[in-house]
């Protein structure tokens, strides 16, 4: 019965623990994450991340996912993504290496030959477009802005939003578990600002997402119908690229794949004439 229990015990150590590890990583801890967003007037977003990471064992720096696409009242959003500069507090760039992690863009930031330890500051700035979106009594912006996917705890995060051309007339935020209306965050706002807070640990599986209703009277400048329709085909490149083998079949058939028969209406003996026309593909 004792050698029993024992394996018992073991067994649900080994099941309990590696999910406790992962979900609260103790190599580093992110002790704060401070974003400052832009509203400009050409609808875009200039964003300023400001994270202060602690490590408690070397290690080469962080991972920085940041969600493109995602869903956002009914409409999906799938943002621009321009990274202009990965620093420290002191101005100096760190090393760093972007790719895509499936609705996300990745930022590898570190020195793969260099190991760090303690207190170390990540300044990155980016700017992101079509994120705006547009209703008929108010424009919004909604914005995700620590993300879910990190392997490590965020101890408190914030975020401030300017907004020069359009006032701002309503704010909502939302921090814990992804895919719930928890709000466990605070709010405020004047006319042309809003800052927020969360109000508990993020980390794997939280995350801590604003929203902002602006005046429907306002300078900003949204993108034209020309240029919807165009960034509508860059976006969808891969649906017109799918139908291309079957059009080039069909152009084959149309070609050289159709029916012939001759000139002549007769069909009781052989023409002398022996000219052939393709049948009309809509012809019996």
């Amino acid at each position: 019965m004792r050698k029993f229990s024992a394996i018992l015990l073991s067994l649900l150590l080994f099941l309990v623990l590696p999910t406790r590890v992962y979900g609260s990583s103790s190599e580093y801890t992110i002790q704060s994450f401070a974003t400052q967003i832009i509203v400009n007037q050409d609808t875009s977003l200039s964003v300023m991340e400001t994270l202060k990471v602690f490590f408690e064992i070397p290690k080469h720096g962080i991972f920085r996912n940041i969600p493109l696409a995602y869903s956002a009242n009914g409409r999906t959003i799938r943002a621009d993504f321009d990274l202009i500069s990965v620093a420290d507090e002191n101005g100096i760039p760190y090393k760093y290496e972007t790719g895509r992690l499936g609705q996300s863009v990745n930022i590898k930031i570190g020195n793969p030959d260099k190991t760090i330890t303690g207190s170390h500051t990540y300044l990155i700035s980016y700017k992101i477009g079509k994120v705006l979106q547009r209703y008929p009594e108010h424009d919004e912006l909604y914005w995700n802005v620590t993300g879910s996917e990190w392997d490590t705890e965020i101890e408190f995060a914030s975020a401030a939003v300017a907004s020069p051309f359009a006032s701002i007339t309503k704010v909502e935020c939302f921090a814990g578990l992804i895919k719930t209306t928890e709000k466990f965050c605070d709010k405020s706002n004047s006319s042309d600002s809003a800052q927020f807070s969360s109000t508990e640990t993020l980390g794997t599986g939280k995350d801590f997402s604003i929203v902002i209703g602006l005046n429907k009277v306002n300078q900003l400048v949204f993108p034209g119908l020309l240029e919807k329709i165009s960034d509508s085909l860059i976006d969808n490149w891969g649906y017109p690229m799918a139908l291309l083998p079957l059009s080039i079949v069909f152009i084959f058939w149309l070609k050289r794949g159709r029916d012939r028969r001759f000139l002549t209406e007769n069909i009781y003996y052989a023409p002398q004439d022996k000219t052939t026309k393709a049948v009309s593909p809509f012809e019996r």
